[in-house]
């Protein structure tokens, strides 16, 4: 095994224990600081369900996308392997944003099946974190897709950064802004967690991958 690989591996461990000591801080932060109402209620129910399918969804497409654009990288070279990029990203932004579009819409329909057992005001409050937060599919797809890029090339650190954006911009809000602005400081918190870890990979990928806006054959 390459030292390079041993040096990765080492950073996601340690990223991984950073990452899950500070998801247990965010549970106490949230806990003390916005405590167990209907609207946390809400929220942890919105935010779980909608990243687990996220992830259900997107991380199965990038899994299979990394075997090809490694093989791809190999065979034909950077510029193929980006153009491959670029067409996932053609192809799955628009399905993405569908997704999101269909939450948004069908918001209530939405919070009906998460809780069932709700009475309607708690079912407006439900739909109305669903719509808010609906954008996150297409935060995931891009992240994702942009990431198999990273991964490709061995570097899985800032794949990673999604779970401690994710804590810290939490533990902020709860302390900083749930006092004035209520469970939304979450929500909003949640979502450009999403948007930080884009840039992030974007940045780690600037040198590796550009866009290209018109559609070119492989």
């Amino acid at each position: 095994m390459s030292k390079s690989i041993l040096t990765s591996t080492l950073y996601v461990t340690l990223l991984t224990f950073c990452i899950k000591f500070l998801g247990l801080v965010k549970q106490s932060v949230l806990a003390a600081f916005c405590g167990a109402t209907d609207e946390t209620d809400a929220f942890f129910i919105v935010s779980g369900v909608l990243l687990q399918l996220c992830t259900m969804i997107f991380s199965a497409i990038s899994i299979s996308l990394l075997t090809v654009h490694t093989q791809t990288l190999v065979n034909r070279g950077r510029e193929m392997s980006n153009d491959l990029i670029n067409a996932v990203l053609r192809l799955f932004l628009p399905i993405s944003l569908a997704i999101s579009i269909l939450f948004f819409i069908g918001a209530h329909w939405v919070a009906l099946f998460l809780a069932p057992s709700y009475g309607a005001e708690q079912i407006e409050i439900l739909a109305h974190y669903v719509r808010m937060m609906s954008c996150v599919f297409v935060i995931w797809c891009y992240y994702l897709t942009i990431n198999v890029i990273l991964e490709t090339d061995k570097e899985f650190v800032p794949g990673r950064g999604q779970g401690f954006f994710q804590n810290v911009f939490l533990i902020i809000a709860a302390i900083a802004f749930f006092q004035s602005y209520g469970i939304e400081s979450l929500i909003w918190s949640f979502i450009l967690s999403g948007l930080a870890e884009c840039i992030l990979v974007t940045w780690c990928a600037r040198k590796r991958f550009k866009f290209i806006l018109k559609k070119e054959r492989l």
